[in-house]
């Protein structure tokens, strides 16, 4: 247990180490950074203004109504917003520039795992932003819903978003892993992206199939739907004929969804390297 506790202390400076040096580059360039700021904020009222424009014609989906449907929004993105901090750029960077050009060759030489290694230099501690935004939307929805932000509302969407990001980060890892048997320097991840968009509606509003791919195949309803669901204390089925899912159980159901999800990108990962074969030259 000792050695185990020193082991997580150790990883846990160096990642620290990694997001200090990480925010002094991303520091000297202040421009960047209200650019993307801007640019985060522009992408989301868009999309509100779509989910508006949907509402004010049909002012219910499904038993869904525009706020509702908002928090599920706000859910998506705190999920992929924590993702994206310490995931994202790793997944663009995996396919092309770590394995297409080889410069994988230099963390394989270093005496830690190459995913850690991989994540920390390629975290983007401003993409704090779609976190933040993220909260902003939750809080109108839930201001708007007349629900109480007590202290256990505030843990559970925070315990929400962090599950969320795990179970993105083990969807995208999974697929860019992929690339070290496709070579292809776009990677395979592409299609996650556009099936994003639709887990950030209710899931009933889909053919069975379709739920059924969002909760047990590609599981983006834990990140977003489920944890909206649970807030609301609205019940849903499973899409596994009709099971009856109680809203209590729903926090125990992401965290195992997003263990599992790890266990998979890691062993895909790990099986990866094993048929890495550097540049080739």
């Amino acid at each position: 247990m000792r050695e185990k506790l020193a082991s997580f202390n150790w990883h846990a400076s160096i990642l620290l180490a990694y997001l200090a040096q990480n925010l002094k580059v991303r520091m000297s360039y202040r421009a960047d950074f209200i650019v993307s700021i801007m640019t985060t904020l522009l992408y989301s009222v868009v999309q509100i203004l779509f989910f508006w424009a949907i509402f004010k014609q049909v002012p219910e989906v499904r038993g869904w109504d525009l706020n509702e449907v908002l928090l599920i929004y706000g859910f998506s993105e705190l999920s992929f917003g924590t993702f994206s901090i310490l995931g994202l750029r790793f997944v663009f960077m995996l396919p092309g520039s770590y394995i297409v050009d080889a410069e994988l060759d230099r963390p394989l030489l270093r005496p830690l795992h190459p995913m850690f290694q991989l994540v920390m230099e390629n975290a983007d501690v401003f993409d704090l932003a779609i976190v933040l935004k993220a909260l902003g939307i939750i809080i109108y929805a839930l201001v708007q819903l007349s629900i109480p932000l007590t202290a256990l509302l505030i843990f559970k969407v925070l315990f929400f978003g962090l599950i969320g990001g795990v179970i993105y980060f083990a969807m995208f890892t999974t697929a860019a892993s992929l690339s070290f048997w496709v070579k292809d320097r776009a990677g395979v991840y592409q299609p996650l992206f556009d099936v994003n968009n639709f887990s950030r509606f209710p899931i009933g509003i889909f053919p069975h199939a379709v739920r059924f791919f969002f909760s047990l195949v590609v599981p983006f309803a834990f990140a977003a739907f489920f944890p909206a669901a649970s807030v609301l204390e609205k019940g849903y089925d499973l899409p596994l004929g009709s099971m009856s899912l109680p809203n209590a159980t729903i926090a125990w159901l992401c965290l195992p969804v997003a263990m599992i999800g790890i266990s998979i990108a890691l062993t895909v990962f790990n099986a990866g390297l094993k048929s890495y074969e550097s540049s080739g030259h």
